[in-house]
């Protein structure tokens, strides 16, 4: 099924605080994935590479704009509607290992 959008973003918009300072991590950012393609971000740091991963990745939110997965928009889903979709539907393998340290290579695995 070539051309089915597994991921589209429209019109997120995502800010940090960092004290008193309001930081515009994205401002209005439209985005689509279709189903086989290949795709890189890249830029420099602080560009927000991590935070369109982060929300694609259902581990942060948007301040607003809609996310959907497979055509399901996935704002509004609790923590555990977010883990099982993540389970269910998406693979994402971090930058930085993301184990926990008492269980070995073997659980951290099996895990998820």
């Amino acid at each position: 099924m070539a051309g089915t959008t597994v991921v589209a973003l429209r019109e997120v918009r995502k800010t940090y605080r960092l004290g008193e300072h309001v930081i515009p991590a994205l401002q209005g950012v439209n985005l689509s994935v279709q189903q086989g393609e290949l795709l890189a971000l890249t830029g420099p740091s602080g560009s927000g590479k991590s935070t369109i991963l982060n929300l694609c990745g259902l581990i942060d939110t948007p301040d607003s704009g809609t996310i959907e997965l497979e055509g399901r928009t996935v704002l509004g889903l609790d923590e555990n509607g977010r883990t099982l979709l993540r389970r269910d539907a998406l693979g994402f393998v971090f930058q930085s290992f993301n184990l926990v340290p008492v269980m070995t290579v073997a659980e951290n695995v099996e895990y998820p």
